[in-house]
């Protein structure tokens, strides 16, 4: 394994999101729960990082990266976790693109948006270009394969957590509990598991390859108050993850 890239932010970590188009970019959202202030990073092919002046503030999030088109909603209402609206964003230009409050962001398949109308009594469908943000007549029929590959997340009082509490015991005397994300690829096995710290937690993550070759192991958070899916992602044979909540790592899985 790898590392191909690694960077600590200035502020806490809130989302991670590779590009549903074939190229290996990434967007990063970091917010300062003291300021109230929130930051996007865009990290291209050639692990190049750049801040975005986007201007936006608290009550936006990113929905999703294609290729250098970054989707963001902002909310119905503030403190209430309802989407509202799409504005895209061009990351290389460094600009935005355009903007429709109407909407709410579905998915996305190759350069189309599905979106619900927020227009009249009754929600439906419709598909937006995702560099214009004009309605097209239908969705596109292709598939990308490309998104991420989902972890599988356990709970301690699954039948299949024994076995992969079990797994770990290979590598390590430490007793998982609660939970753990488990994914196997065609290379490798990825678990994520927490351990008892003094009525708190802390999250590790062991990388091995599939004939059972330890590639890394690490504890990615210490001490915290309670659990969460996501805390790795397996893209295009790429593994990222984030570390004490400020540092992200980016590796290749050979």
């Amino acid at each position: 394994m790898q590392i191909l890239f690694q960077h600590r932010f200035q502020d806490p970590i809130w989302r991670l999101i590779p590009s549903a188009s074939k190229e290996n970019n990434w967007v990063v959202e970091t917010r300062s729960g003291t300021l109230k202030t929130l930051s996007f990073y865009f990290l291209s092919t050639d692990y190049k990082l750049v801040e975005l002046n986007t201007s936006l503030d608290w009550w936006t999030g990113i929905e999703a990266l294609n290729g250098n088109i970054i989707l963001v909603h902002g909310y119905l209402q503030e403190d209430l976790p309802i989407h509202k609206g799409i504005k895209a964003f061009d990351a290389i230009k460094n600009e935005w693109l355009w903007e429709n409050e109407f909407v709410v962001f579905d998915s996305i398949v190759d350069k189309q948006i599905t979106a619900r109308s927020s227009i009249g009594s009754i929600a439906h469908n419709i598909y937006l270009d995702i560099k214009t943000g004009l309605e097209i007549e239908s969705p596109s029929s292709q598939s990308l394969n490309s998104s991420p590959e989902t972890a599988n997340f356990l709970n301690s009082e699954e039948t299949y957590f024994a076995e992969i509490a079990s797994f770990i015991s290979k590598y390590t005397p430490l007793s998982p509990t609660n939970c753990c994300e488990y994914l196997e690829t065609e290379s490798h096995i990825i678990v994520s598991y927490y351990v008892s710290n003094e009525k708190k937690l802390d999250n590790y993550l062991l990388v091995t390859t599939i004939d059972g070759t330890e590639e890394l192991h690490i504890c990615i958070s210490e001490g915290l108050k309670g659990v969460a899916a996501g805390t790795f992602l397996v893209s295009k044979g790429l593994l990222s993850f984030v570390k004490d909540n400020y540092e992200l790592f980016i590796a290749e899985m050979q």
